[in-house]
């Protein structure tokens, strides 16, 4: 099979395999919409396109995992609290770049299991309900935080699968764009399940009288504490 198939298979597959590609409807193209220029692998600028997008990549996995974070911490101790805000600290003051996005990555998988597992707990409409008003915040703070890297995650991947199209007009240059997918890799299973975390525990949360704002993908993220 020709590698320009191989690719345009692998862009597909992230897209489908990420639950990213539902984002943004049904009526988006692959390149990002009728007109939009791809970037070649030859063009003086790629190696620069490629560098924002993994920073991109990067500062969304860092938003997202906050956001995890402070959902799980609703419902934390104290002390559990604080031992993964360690970690989170920990991880960000490693200076090596892949070590890093290594522990950004576990912490990312760790955190959206727990956030899963609280979505489908039983007694969660209760665990809701008795919540003070600063966890209450704290929850719709983070909900609305999860709601808005999600949003993001759509434009994202557009620039993401143009870039790797234009890379199939030169298979040769492919390994220039191999750290954008080991960027992007943490965040398909997460925003995939993002969506289902989103839809369970803000229904939940209303019902306990709590408002999760309405999110986009230009919204800036709530801060915790609130000022």
């Amino acid at each position: 099979m020709p590698l320009r198939r191989l690719i345009f298979i692998a862009i597909i597959g992230f897209a489908s395999g990420s639950g990213l590609a539902q984002i943004d409807g049904p009526d988006r193209g692959i390149g990002g919409g009728a007109g939009t220029k791809l970037p070649a692998a030859s063009d003086a600028n790629f190696d620069l396109q490629v560098d924002n997008l993994v920073k991109r990549s990067s500062a969304l996995s860092a938003l997202v995992l906050r956001a995890l974070a402070r959902i799980n911490d609703t419902f934390r101790s104290d002390a559990a609290a604080a031992a993964v805000k360690s970690e989170r600290e920990a991880i960000g003051a490693l200076t090596n770049t892949n070590e890093q996005r290594a522990g950004i990555a576990n912490l990312l998988e760790s955190e959206s299991a727990t956030a899963t597992q609280l979505a489908k707990s039983k007694d969660l409409s209760a665990r809701v309900a008795s919540l003070d008003p600063t966890k209450k915040r704290q929850l719709a703070d983070g909900l609305f935080n999860l709601c808005v890297g999600v949003l993001q995650a759509g434009p994202l991947l557009r620039d993401v699968q143009a870039t790797m199209l234009g890379v199939s007009s030169n298979p040769m240059q492919l390994p220039k764009v191999m750290p954008l997918l080991n960027a992007l890799r943490p965040l398909q299973k997460v925003v995939a399940d993002g969506n289902g975390i989103i839809v369970i525990l803000t229904k939940t949360a209303k019902g306990a009288d709590i408002e999760v704002r309405q999110a986009s993908e230009n919204s800036e993220e709530a801060d915790w504490p609130p000022t």
